[in-house]
């Protein structure tokens, strides 16, 4: 099954299809496996492409009958002159084929190209009839990936302010990735072939993306054309997909072949942070490329419990983005107790965040050590002692086995 998304701005247009093919059953009617290996996105000329969904063998012959009627007729390379002559050669191969019991599908077909005055043409066709319909305005969208229709009425506005078609690609990209993500749809799958429809002709497009997972592996994907060939690649493992065009497929097997799957995504988990730096200090200055800790603290020597220390906790970390919480907390035997809280507002994962805190660490015990942002660290440096009154500090080294001390 396939998505084939046309939209059409003033500047021109977008053309986005996914990659994956359904192998079917012929006797029991049923798909026995999928495989991202289609490339239903078809470069006719420089002006001038078609898009398709639907029975794939039907669609091969109708695209080798065009190039052909083009090589004949070099008129018809004109995406104005083709979409009355599209209609014939359409109808004359589906019929043909089903009479002969080799149609095993319906067949929807796009075509867009740049016109004689660089304007970007549209047209789109089903069967069995295919009467030519040339889009207005706005967009359509076709195959069993037709439930991102609602998500493009909405968007379709906010997306056609966007100040280039490379950025409207993109957002469309990103848009229909997550509508097919969240309706979970099996037949469509692979990555998105994407093709802009300039004044000067049609231009592919080449992306990828990168999905970070500190817990687990990593997944890098990226979609290349090369001498008019997509390929798909796992940067991960360096495995490669080439996608074909339906007459020279060659399916691998009656086993799955999966770039990316639009599956829902799982419920959330508790939110994973990564510590990268903790430090307690008394001071703290900083400055553009600069940051100072004066009297770094991994240890406190008082005569007498309990104490209040004041001190600054500096801390970095990074995590998903949205809204959380950072707590600082202050473990003792038998005791926790929190000495900061604070919501934070992540915007971009996974950049890394620091802050600097003024905390007052209540020292009630021997020893107490600092925990905070869903991991600790904990340090033991050279010890530096904070003497609270003159007297304590008159006792002098000699005598600190006298004076309790609190590690954190």
């Amino acid at each position: 099954m396939t998505m084939v998304a046309a939209c059409l701005f003033k500047d021109g247009g977008v053309i986005i299809a996914d990659s994956r093919a359904t192998l079917l059953d012929p006797k029991a009617g049923k798909a026995v496996a999928v495989q991202d290996v289609l490339q239903k996105i078809l470069p006719i000329n420089r002006r001038l492409g078609l898009a398709y969904a639907g029975d794939v063998s039907t669609v091969g012959v109708i695209a080798r009958h065009v190039r052909q009627q083009i090589k004949d007729k070099p008129r018809l390379g004109l995406v104005g002159k083709l979409a009355v002559e599209l209609p014939r050669i359409a109808r004359h191969n589906f019929a043909a084929r089903k009479a002969r019991g080799q149609v095993a599908d319906s067949v929807d077909l796009v075509l867009f190209g740049v016109g004689n005055a660089g304007a970007p043409e549209i047209w789109f066709y089903s069967s069995p009839d295919f009467q030519p319909r040339k889009l207005q305005e706005g967009f359509m969208v076709t195959g069993s990936g037709n439930i991102v229709a609602p998500y493009l009425a909405a968007a379709f506005l906010r997306i056609e302010q966007l100040p280039d078609l490379k950025a409207r690609a993109d957002q469309l990209l990103t848009g229909l990735s997550g509508e097919l993500a969240r309706q979970g749809i099996d037949s469509v799958g692979g990555m998105f072939q994407i093709v802009t429809i300039e004044p000067g002709g049609i231009r592919p497009l080449i992306h990828g993306f990168m999905e970070l997972n500190p817990e687990g592996p990593g997944k890098a994907v990226s979609m290349d054309i090369k001498g008019g060939k997509w390929f798909q690649t796992d940067l991960a493992t360096g495995g490669q997909v080439s996608l074909s065009e339906p007459t020279d497929i060659k399916f691998l097997n009656r086993q799955d072949v999966r770039m990316v799957d639009f599956h829902p995504p799982p419920p959330p988990g508790p939110s994973k942070w990564h510590l990268t730096t903790l430090l307690t200090c008394h001071t703290l200055q900083a400055s553009v490329g600069r940051v100072e800790f004066t009297n770094l603290v991994s240890r406190v020597g008082h005569a007498k419990f309990p104490m209040n220390l004041e001190c600054v906790a500096a801390f970095s970390f990074w995590g998903p983005n949205g809204k959380h919480a950072v707590e600082l907390f202050l473990t003792k035997p038998g005791e926790r107790v929190r000495i900061y809280h604070e919501e934070i507002v992540i915007e971009f994962f996974p950049e890394e965040f620091e802050m600097s805190r003024k905390v007052i660490l209540p020292i009630t015990t021997r020893t107490s050590s600092i925990r905070g942002v869903h991991r600790w660290a904990s340090f033991r440096k050279t010890p530096f002692i904070f003497w609270r009154d003159q007297a304590a500090r008159n006792r002098g080294r000699g005598e600190i086995d006298r004076v309790q001390e609190a590690s954190f």
